[in-house]
Protein backbone atom coordinates (compact mmCIF):
# COMPACT_ATOMS: atom_id res chain seq x y z
CA UNK A 1 0.00 0.00 0.00
CA UNK A 2 2.41 2.28 -1.27
CA UNK A 3 6.11 3.44 0.38
CA UNK A 4 4.80 3.54 4.38
CA UNK A 5 8.09 3.87 5.92
CA UNK A 6 9.00 6.88 3.18
CA UNK A 7 5.82 8.58 4.72
CA UNK A 8 7.12 8.17 8.35
CA UNK A 9 9.36 11.06 9.85
CA UNK A 10 11.07 12.24 12.84
CA UNK A 11 13.47 9.76 14.77
CA UNK A 12 11.16 7.16 15.56
CA UNK A 13 13.58 4.04 14.95
CA UNK A 14 13.01 1.69 17.78
CA UNK A 15 10.03 -0.11 17.88
CA UNK A 16 6.91 -0.81 15.65
CA UNK A 17 4.33 -2.45 16.05
CA UNK A 18 2.57 -3.78 12.88
CA UNK A 19 -1.25 -5.06 12.79
CA UNK A 20 -1.80 -7.48 10.73
CA UNK A 21 1.59 -7.68 9.49
CA UNK A 22 0.48 -9.96 6.68
CA UNK A 23 -2.25 -7.62 5.20
CA UNK A 24 -0.07 -4.86 5.58
CA UNK A 25 2.60 -6.18 3.09
CA UNK A 26 0.41 -8.12 0.73
CA UNK A 27 0.38 -5.56 -1.87
CA UNK A 28 3.35 -3.33 -0.95
CA UNK A 29 5.26 -1.13 -3.08
CA UNK A 30 9.16 -1.49 -3.07
CA UNK A 31 11.17 0.52 -1.30
CA UNK A 32 14.83 1.23 -0.01
CA UNK A 33 13.73 0.65 3.26
CA UNK A 34 12.16 -2.15 5.37
CA UNK A 35 10.58 -2.51 8.37
CA UNK A 36 13.14 -4.38 10.03
CA UNK A 37 15.79 -1.47 8.13
CA UNK A 38 14.37 1.36 9.88
CA UNK A 39 13.64 -0.02 13.43
CA UNK A 40 15.26 -2.04 15.82
CA UNK A 41 12.38 -4.11 16.82
CA UNK A 42 9.26 -5.12 14.81
CA UNK A 43 6.61 -6.46 16.65
CA UNK A 44 3.55 -8.14 14.63
CA UNK A 45 -0.37 -8.60 16.56
CA UNK A 46 -1.97 -11.22 14.05
CA UNK A 47 -5.93 -11.11 15.21
CA UNK A 48 -8.05 -11.74 12.05
CA UNK A 49 -8.20 -15.44 10.36
CA UNK A 50 -7.96 -14.62 6.17
CA UNK A 51 -7.81 -18.69 5.78
CA UNK A 52 -11.47 -19.10 7.08
CA UNK A 53 -12.34 -16.18 4.72
CA UNK A 54 -10.85 -17.66 2.06
CA UNK A 55 -11.98 -21.30 2.81
CA UNK A 56 -15.60 -20.03 2.42
CA UNK A 57 -15.66 -18.39 -0.43
CA UNK A 58 -15.28 -18.78 -3.85
CA UNK A 59 -11.31 -18.60 -4.01
CA UNK A 60 -10.99 -21.35 -1.25
CA UNK A 61 -8.61 -23.59 -3.78
CA UNK A 62 -6.27 -20.21 -2.92
CA UNK A 63 -5.69 -21.20 0.71
CA UNK A 64 -2.53 -22.95 0.48
CA UNK A 65 -1.11 -19.91 -1.51
CA UNK A 66 -1.96 -17.64 0.55
CA UNK A 67 -0.72 -19.64 4.10
CA UNK A 68 2.58 -19.34 1.97
CA UNK A 69 2.39 -15.53 1.63
CA UNK A 70 1.06 -15.28 4.93
CA UNK A 71 4.35 -16.80 6.53
CA UNK A 72 6.64 -14.81 4.11
CA UNK A 73 5.42 -11.90 5.13
CA UNK A 74 5.79 -12.37 8.61
CA UNK A 75 8.92 -14.40 8.51
CA UNK A 76 10.26 -10.88 5.96
CA UNK A 77 9.00 -8.33 8.20
CA UNK A 78 8.57 -9.01 11.93
CA UNK A 79 11.58 -10.32 14.53
CA UNK A 80 8.20 -10.95 16.49
CA UNK A 81 4.47 -12.52 16.16
CA UNK A 82 1.82 -12.21 18.92
CA UNK A 83 -0.43 -14.28 17.81
CA UNK A 84 -3.99 -13.88 19.72
CA UNK A 85 -5.14 -17.58 19.59
CA UNK A 86 -4.24 -19.84 18.57
CA UNK A 87 -6.65 -20.04 15.82
CA UNK A 88 -3.99 -18.70 13.54
CA UNK A 89 -2.36 -20.55 11.29
CA UNK A 90 1.35 -21.25 11.71
CA UNK A 91 3.53 -18.42 10.55
CA UNK A 92 7.23 -18.58 11.44
CA UNK A 93 7.24 -21.28 14.59
CA UNK A 94 10.34 -19.64 16.06
CA UNK A 95 9.21 -16.05 16.16
CA UNK A 96 6.01 -15.97 17.01
CA UNK A 97 3.44 -16.64 20.27
CA UNK A 98 -0.03 -16.96 21.40
CA UNK A 99 -0.69 -14.20 23.87
CA UNK A 100 -3.88 -12.21 24.49
CA UNK A 101 -2.90 -8.75 24.25
CA UNK A 102 -6.32 -6.94 23.98
CA UNK A 103 -8.31 -5.26 26.73
CA UNK A 104 -11.88 -3.62 27.03
CA UNK A 105 -13.55 -0.82 27.59
CA UNK A 106 -13.28 0.65 31.63
CA UNK A 107 -16.86 0.77 31.39
CA UNK A 108 -17.96 -2.82 31.32
CA UNK A 109 -15.66 -3.31 34.07
CA UNK A 110 -17.21 -0.30 36.37
CA UNK A 111 -20.59 -2.00 35.32
CA UNK A 112 -19.23 -5.56 36.75
CA UNK A 113 -18.33 -3.52 39.97
CA UNK A 114 -21.52 -2.13 40.52
CA UNK A 115 -24.22 -3.72 43.17
CA UNK A 116 -26.70 -5.43 41.56
CA UNK A 117 -28.99 -5.29 44.26
CA UNK A 118 -32.70 -6.24 43.42
CA UNK A 119 -32.40 -5.86 39.62
CA UNK A 120 -33.81 -9.57 38.11
CA UNK A 121 -31.53 -10.72 35.52
CA UNK A 122 -33.01 -12.79 32.72
CA UNK A 123 -32.78 -14.29 29.06
CA UNK A 124 -29.87 -15.16 26.77
CA UNK A 125 -28.83 -13.18 23.77
CA UNK A 126 -26.03 -13.51 21.23
CA UNK A 127 -24.14 -10.05 20.19
CA UNK A 128 -21.76 -10.17 16.95
CA UNK A 129 -21.95 -9.17 12.74
CA UNK A 130 -25.22 -10.89 11.48
CA UNK A 131 -23.15 -12.94 9.20
CA UNK A 132 -23.30 -16.98 9.12
CA UNK A 133 -19.72 -16.86 9.73
CA UNK A 134 -19.94 -15.66 13.21
CA UNK A 135 -21.93 -19.00 14.18
CA UNK A 136 -25.62 -18.74 13.63
CA UNK A 137 -26.19 -21.75 11.84
CA UNK A 138 -24.47 -23.71 14.97
CA UNK A 139 -27.08 -21.32 17.27
CA UNK A 140 -29.45 -22.58 15.15
CA UNK A 141 -28.72 -26.33 15.17
CA UNK A 142 -28.20 -26.09 19.31
CA UNK A 143 -31.67 -24.68 19.38
CA UNK A 144 -32.94 -27.82 18.00
CA UNK A 145 -31.08 -30.28 19.67
CA UNK A 146 -32.45 -27.90 22.78
CA UNK A 147 -36.00 -28.36 21.59
CA UNK A 148 -35.29 -32.27 20.92
CA UNK A 149 -34.18 -33.00 24.40
CA UNK A 150 -37.07 -30.14 26.03
CA UNK A 151 -40.08 -30.22 23.85
CA UNK A 152 -39.21 -26.54 23.16
CA UNK A 153 -37.08 -23.99 22.02
CA UNK A 154 -35.16 -21.60 24.03
CA UNK A 155 -36.08 -17.67 23.30
CA UNK A 156 -32.99 -15.52 22.09
CA UNK A 157 -32.58 -12.25 21.48
CA UNK A 158 -29.90 -11.26 18.30
CA UNK A 159 -28.52 -7.93 18.54
CA UNK A 160 -26.34 -7.03 15.87
CA UNK A 161 -27.11 -6.14 11.67
CA UNK A 162 -24.78 -7.66 8.82
CA UNK A 163 -25.16 -8.20 5.13
CA UNK A 164 -26.70 -11.12 5.60
CA UNK A 165 -29.27 -10.57 8.37
CA UNK A 166 -32.18 -11.20 5.66
CA UNK A 167 -31.57 -14.88 5.15
CA UNK A 168 -30.71 -15.73 8.57
CA UNK A 169 -33.99 -14.37 10.19
CA UNK A 170 -35.63 -16.28 7.54
CA UNK A 171 -33.57 -19.45 8.54
CA UNK A 172 -34.61 -18.95 12.10
CA UNK A 173 -38.71 -17.94 10.97
CA UNK A 174 -38.55 -21.23 9.30
CA UNK A 175 -41.29 -22.23 6.82
CA UNK A 176 -43.79 -19.95 9.42
CA UNK A 177 -42.55 -17.28 7.79
CA UNK A 178 -45.10 -15.09 6.50
CA UNK A 179 -45.87 -14.81 2.76
CA UNK A 180 -46.16 -11.12 3.07
CA UNK A 181 -42.70 -10.09 3.54
CA UNK A 182 -42.00 -6.67 5.36
CA UNK A 183 -39.11 -4.16 3.78
CA UNK A 184 -36.17 -4.83 6.27
CA UNK A 185 -36.37 -3.10 9.93
CA UNK A 186 -34.53 0.39 10.22
CA UNK A 187 -31.14 -0.11 12.29
CA UNK A 188 -31.58 -0.32 15.60
CA UNK A 189 -35.26 -1.28 15.66
CA UNK A 190 -36.35 -4.52 17.18
CA UNK A 191 -37.72 -6.47 14.97
CA UNK A 192 -40.63 -8.87 15.41
CA UNK A 193 -40.58 -12.53 16.66
CA UNK A 194 -41.81 -14.73 14.10
CA UNK A 195 -44.60 -15.74 16.61
CA UNK A 196 -45.19 -12.04 16.42
CA UNK A 197 -44.84 -11.85 12.70
CA UNK A 198 -47.27 -15.14 12.12
CA UNK A 199 -50.71 -13.62 10.98
CA UNK A 200 -53.91 -15.40 9.56
CA UNK A 201 -54.47 -14.37 5.97
CA UNK A 202 -57.74 -11.74 5.63
CA UNK A 203 -60.64 -13.28 3.45
CA UNK A 204 -63.11 -11.67 2.25
CA UNK A 205 -66.90 -13.23 1.62
CA UNK A 206 -66.18 -14.71 -1.19
CA UNK A 207 -62.91 -16.19 0.08
CA UNK A 208 -60.54 -13.90 -1.85
CA UNK A 209 -57.51 -12.11 -0.04
CA UNK A 210 -57.31 -8.27 1.14
CA UNK A 211 -55.13 -5.79 1.87
CA UNK A 212 -54.95 -2.30 3.05
CA UNK A 213 -53.08 0.45 1.15
CA UNK A 214 -50.11 -0.23 4.19
CA UNK A 215 -49.80 -3.72 3.41
CA UNK A 216 -46.67 -4.91 2.26
CA UNK A 217 -46.26 -6.58 -1.13
CA UNK A 218 -46.45 -10.39 -1.39
CA UNK A 219 -43.67 -11.87 -3.50
CA UNK A 220 -42.17 -15.64 -4.31
CA UNK A 221 -39.08 -16.03 -2.78
CA UNK A 222 -36.68 -19.12 -2.68
CA UNK A 223 -35.56 -20.96 0.41
CA UNK A 224 -32.07 -19.27 1.11
CA UNK A 225 -30.90 -21.90 3.67
CA UNK A 226 -32.29 -25.33 4.22
CA UNK A 227 -32.95 -23.75 7.90
CA UNK A 228 -36.28 -22.19 5.75
CA UNK A 229 -37.72 -25.88 5.97
CA UNK A 230 -38.60 -26.53 9.44
CA UNK A 231 -41.84 -26.01 10.58
CA UNK A 232 -41.84 -24.11 13.33
CA UNK A 233 -40.20 -20.90 14.30
CA UNK A 234 -37.32 -20.26 16.39
CA UNK A 235 -38.40 -17.42 19.12
CA UNK A 236 -35.96 -14.82 18.39
CA UNK A 237 -36.00 -11.57 18.22
CA UNK A 238 -33.75 -9.40 16.02
CA UNK A 239 -32.61 -5.92 17.51
CA UNK A 240 -30.64 -4.03 15.11
CA UNK A 241 -27.05 -3.25 16.01
CA UNK A 242 -26.87 -1.82 19.62
CA UNK A 243 -24.18 -0.91 21.96
CA UNK A 244 -23.40 -3.77 24.62
CA UNK A 245 -23.11 -1.89 27.48
CA UNK A 246 -26.49 0.07 27.05
CA UNK A 247 -28.57 -2.70 25.08
CA UNK A 248 -27.62 -5.71 27.47
CA UNK A 249 -27.19 -4.82 31.24
CA UNK A 250 -30.41 -6.93 32.27
CA UNK A 251 -29.35 -10.24 30.16
CA UNK A 252 -28.58 -13.26 32.32
CA UNK A 253 -26.93 -15.15 29.27
CA UNK A 254 -24.53 -14.78 26.40
CA UNK A 255 -24.11 -17.43 23.93
CA UNK A 256 -21.48 -17.48 21.48
CA UNK A 257 -21.24 -20.44 19.51
CA UNK A 258 -18.52 -19.04 17.13
CA UNK A 259 -15.38 -20.86 16.34
CA UNK A 260 -14.24 -18.77 12.94
CA UNK A 261 -13.20 -15.89 15.38
CA UNK A 262 -9.52 -15.53 16.46
CA UNK A 263 -10.91 -13.62 19.95
CA UNK A 264 -14.47 -12.46 20.51
CA UNK A 265 -13.95 -8.86 21.95
CA UNK A 266 -17.66 -9.31 22.68
CA UNK A 267 -16.89 -12.23 24.68
CA UNK A 268 -14.59 -10.80 27.17
CA UNK A 269 -17.60 -7.83 27.99
CA UNK A 270 -20.20 -9.71 28.32
CA UNK A 271 -17.48 -11.53 30.90
CA UNK A 272 -16.77 -8.37 32.70
CA UNK A 273 -20.71 -7.67 33.04
CA UNK A 274 -20.98 -10.52 34.99
CA UNK A 275 -22.88 -12.74 32.47
CA UNK A 276 -23.01 -16.57 32.46
CA UNK A 277 -21.37 -16.68 29.11
CA UNK A 278 -21.56 -19.89 26.65
CA UNK A 279 -18.88 -20.58 24.33
CA UNK A 280 -17.39 -24.21 23.14
CA UNK A 281 -13.91 -25.58 24.18
CA UNK A 282 -12.31 -23.75 21.23
CA UNK A 283 -8.63 -22.13 21.27
CA UNK A 284 -10.56 -19.08 20.46
CA UNK A 285 -12.08 -19.28 24.14
CA UNK A 286 -8.74 -20.37 25.99
CA UNK A 287 -8.18 -17.43 27.36
CA UNK A 288 -11.84 -16.99 28.86
CA UNK A 289 -11.91 -20.68 30.82
CA UNK A 290 -10.06 -18.34 33.50
CA UNK A 291 -13.10 -16.71 34.35
CA UNK A 292 -15.96 -18.52 37.09
CA UNK A 293 -18.86 -16.86 34.95
CA UNK A 294 -17.60 -18.67 31.42
CA UNK A 295 -18.92 -21.85 30.93
CA UNK A 296 -17.68 -23.91 27.80
CA UNK A 297 -19.29 -26.58 26.36
CA UNK A 298 -17.84 -29.68 24.54
CA UNK A 299 -21.38 -31.33 23.25
CA UNK A 300 -24.79 -30.37 22.48
CA UNK A 301 -25.67 -32.37 25.59
CA UNK A 302 -23.25 -29.98 27.81
CA UNK A 303 -24.35 -26.80 25.84
CA UNK A 304 -28.15 -27.92 27.03
CA UNK A 305 -26.91 -28.57 30.72
CA UNK A 306 -25.15 -25.05 30.88
CA UNK A 307 -27.80 -23.03 29.33
CA UNK A 308 -30.21 -24.66 31.98
CA UNK A 309 -28.43 -23.98 34.65
CA UNK A 310 -27.35 -20.77 33.81
CA UNK A 311 -31.22 -20.12 33.11
CA UNK A 312 -32.36 -21.21 36.54
CA UNK A 313 -34.20 -18.42 38.80
CA UNK A 314 -32.08 -20.03 41.90
CA UNK A 315 -28.74 -18.99 39.94
CA UNK A 316 -26.80 -15.90 39.93
CA UNK A 317 -23.76 -15.29 37.77
CA UNK A 318 -20.81 -14.57 39.91
CA UNK A 319 -19.31 -11.26 40.63
CA UNK A 320 -15.94 -10.85 39.62
CA UNK A 321 -13.49 -9.02 42.07
CA UNK A 322 -11.08 -6.65 40.70
CA UNK A 323 -8.29 -9.17 40.77
CA UNK A 324 -10.42 -11.69 38.62
CA UNK A 325 -11.28 -8.62 36.32
CA UNK A 326 -7.85 -7.51 36.18
CA UNK A 327 -6.84 -9.86 32.88
CA UNK A 328 -9.80 -8.19 31.14
CA UNK A 329 -7.86 -4.39 31.47
CA UNK A 330 -5.73 -2.60 28.87
CA UNK A 331 -3.18 -2.28 31.52
CA UNK A 332 -2.79 -6.04 31.90
CA UNK A 333 -3.37 -6.50 28.13
CA UNK A 334 -0.54 -3.92 27.67
CA UNK A 335 2.01 -5.81 30.12
CA UNK A 336 1.37 -9.27 28.33
CA UNK A 337 2.75 -7.53 25.39
CA UNK A 338 5.56 -6.24 26.79
CA UNK A 339 6.35 -10.08 27.79
CA UNK A 340 5.56 -11.72 24.91
CA UNK A 341 7.21 -9.00 22.07
CA UNK A 342 10.70 -9.62 23.87
CA UNK A 343 13.70 -11.38 22.12
CA UNK A 344 15.50 -13.20 24.05
CA UNK A 345 19.74 -12.48 23.09
CA UNK A 346 19.81 -16.59 23.08
CA UNK A 347 17.31 -16.61 20.67
CA UNK A 348 18.48 -14.38 18.53
CA UNK A 349 22.02 -15.83 18.19
CA UNK A 350 20.49 -18.98 17.47
CA UNK A 351 18.54 -17.44 14.33
CA UNK A 352 21.83 -15.99 13.39
CA UNK A 353 23.82 -19.12 13.69
CA UNK A 354 21.17 -21.72 11.86
CA UNK A 355 20.81 -19.60 9.23
CA UNK A 356 17.14 -18.23 9.91
CA UNK A 357 17.77 -14.74 9.77
CA UNK A 358 19.47 -14.78 6.74
CA UNK A 359 16.36 -16.39 4.83
CA UNK A 360 14.40 -14.45 6.01
CA UNK A 361 16.32 -10.98 4.44
CA UNK A 362 16.30 -13.50 1.55
CA UNK A 363 12.37 -13.37 1.42
CA UNK A 364 12.31 -9.77 1.83
CA UNK A 365 14.67 -9.06 -0.96
CA UNK A 366 12.52 -11.49 -3.60
CA UNK A 367 9.14 -10.25 -2.33
CA UNK A 368 11.14 -6.52 -3.23
CA UNK A 369 12.10 -7.07 -6.28
CA UNK A 370 8.85 -8.67 -7.56
CA UNK A 371 7.12 -5.42 -5.81
CA UNK A 372 8.89 -2.96 -8.38
CA UNK A 373 8.01 -1.10 -11.13
CA UNK A 374 5.45 -1.67 -13.86
CA UNK A 375 5.49 -5.52 -13.54
CA UNK A 376 4.43 -4.90 -9.48
CA UNK A 377 1.76 -2.79 -10.70
CA UNK A 378 0.38 -6.26 -13.15
CA UNK A 379 1.47 -8.60 -10.31
CA UNK A 380 -0.61 -6.59 -7.61
CA UNK A 381 -3.65 -6.19 -9.61
CA UNK A 382 -3.44 -10.02 -11.24
CA UNK A 383 -3.55 -10.51 -7.28
CA UNK A 384 -6.76 -8.68 -6.44
CA UNK A 385 -5.19 -5.80 -5.42
CA UNK A 386 -7.66 -3.21 -6.65
CA UNK A 387 -6.94 0.29 -6.00
CA UNK A 388 -3.41 -0.39 -4.69
CA UNK A 389 -2.41 -2.08 -7.66
CA UNK A 390 -1.45 1.17 -9.70
CA UNK A 391 1.77 2.48 -6.87
CA UNK A 392 4.73 2.28 -9.13
CA UNK A 393 4.32 5.95 -11.43
CA UNK A 394 7.12 6.63 -13.89
CA UNK A 395 9.17 9.96 -12.92
CA UNK A 396 8.09 13.01 -15.69
CA UNK A 397 10.78 12.75 -18.52
CA UNK A 398 11.64 9.01 -17.98
CA UNK A 399 12.82 6.49 -20.68
CA UNK A 400 9.45 4.87 -18.88
CA UNK A 401 6.83 8.17 -18.54
CA UNK A 402 4.81 6.88 -21.60
CA UNK A 403 4.30 3.70 -20.92
CA UNK A 404 0.78 2.70 -20.29
CA UNK A 405 0.80 1.46 -17.04
CA UNK A 406 -2.90 2.00 -16.30
CA UNK A 407 -4.48 0.18 -19.41
CA UNK A 408 -2.67 -3.38 -18.20
CA UNK A 409 -3.53 -2.99 -14.40
CA UNK A 410 -7.26 -1.84 -15.35
CA UNK A 411 -7.65 -4.94 -17.50
CA UNK A 412 -6.83 -7.37 -14.72
CA UNK A 413 -9.29 -5.28 -12.44
CA UNK A 414 -12.05 -5.67 -15.12
CA UNK A 415 -11.70 -9.52 -14.54
CA UNK A 416 -11.57 -8.78 -11.01
CA UNK A 417 -14.48 -6.58 -10.79
CA UNK A 418 -13.07 -3.82 -9.13
CA UNK A 419 -12.49 -0.02 -9.78
CA UNK A 420 -10.26 1.15 -12.46
CA UNK A 421 -8.27 4.14 -11.58
CA UNK A 422 -6.19 6.06 -14.30
CA UNK A 423 -3.99 8.04 -12.03
CA UNK A 424 -1.70 4.64 -11.10
CA UNK A 425 -1.04 6.51 -8.12
CA UNK A 426 -2.45 5.16 -4.55
CA UNK A 427 -0.10 5.57 -1.41
CA UNK A 428 -1.65 5.75 2.25
CA UNK A 429 -0.15 8.09 4.40
CA UNK A 430 0.27 6.40 7.84
CA UNK A 431 1.71 8.80 10.58
CA UNK A 432 2.28 7.60 14.39
CA UNK A 433 -0.75 6.50 15.90
CA UNK A 434 -1.73 8.35 19.15
CA UNK A 435 -2.86 5.31 21.63
CA UNK A 436 -6.55 5.76 20.51
CA UNK A 437 -6.63 3.62 17.08
CA UNK A 438 -4.14 0.76 18.44
CA UNK A 439 -3.25 -0.72 21.49
CA UNK A 440 -4.88 1.40 24.62
CA UNK A 441 -1.21 2.67 27.32
CA UNK A 442 1.18 2.85 24.57
CA UNK A 443 2.99 5.32 25.78
CA UNK A 444 3.64 3.25 29.31
CA UNK A 445 5.88 0.99 26.87
CA UNK A 446 8.33 3.76 25.65
CA UNK A 447 10.38 3.23 28.50
CA UNK A 448 10.80 -0.42 28.38
CA UNK A 449 11.10 -0.53 25.04
CA UNK A 450 14.42 -0.45 24.57
CA UNK A 451 14.23 -4.17 26.67
CA UNK A 452 13.13 -5.87 23.61
CA UNK A 453 15.73 -6.65 21.30
CA UNK A 454 20.05 -6.15 22.26
CA UNK A 455 20.43 -3.92 19.56
CA UNK A 456 18.38 -1.33 21.09
CA UNK A 457 21.18 1.68 22.07
CA UNK A 458 19.01 5.20 22.80
CA UNK A 459 18.28 5.94 26.26
CA UNK A 460 15.06 7.01 25.55
CA UNK A 461 13.11 4.20 23.69
CA UNK A 462 9.70 5.25 20.71
CA UNK A 463 6.95 3.28 19.14
CA UNK A 464 4.77 3.61 16.70
CA UNK A 465 1.39 1.60 15.60
CA UNK A 466 0.77 0.41 11.89
CA UNK A 467 -3.12 -0.50 11.30
CA UNK A 468 -4.75 -1.71 8.83
CA UNK A 469 -7.82 0.00 8.05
Amino acid sequence: MGDICANLTGDVTDVCFLEEPEHLNWYKASHTESWTDRFEHVVGIGHTNYLAYLANSMAALATPTLQLLNSWMVRAYCHKLIKLSGVLQTYAPDKEVVCNVHGIRRDFLLEGQEERGNRPLEGAYFLGKLVWAKGLDQLIELEGAFKKRTGDYFPIDIIGSGPEQEEIERAFSGRKRRSQVAEPSDQGQATPTPRETETDDNTTAGGSNTHNSNSTKKRLELPKSRYEFRKTPIPARFLGRQDHLDACKDYKVFVNPSTSEVLCTATAEAIAMNKFVLVPEHPSNDFFAQFPNCLQYRTRTEFIEYLQFALSSEQIPPQLSEEEQYPLTWEAATQRCMDAAVITRRDAKRWDRVGKTEKDRTIQIWHNRLAKGHHGNIIRAFLGGGPVADQYVPEPGSSTATTPSSSTVNLLRAVWGTAAVGTGEDVVNVTPDDGDGGIEGEESTVSDASSMTSEASNDEASTVMIQTA
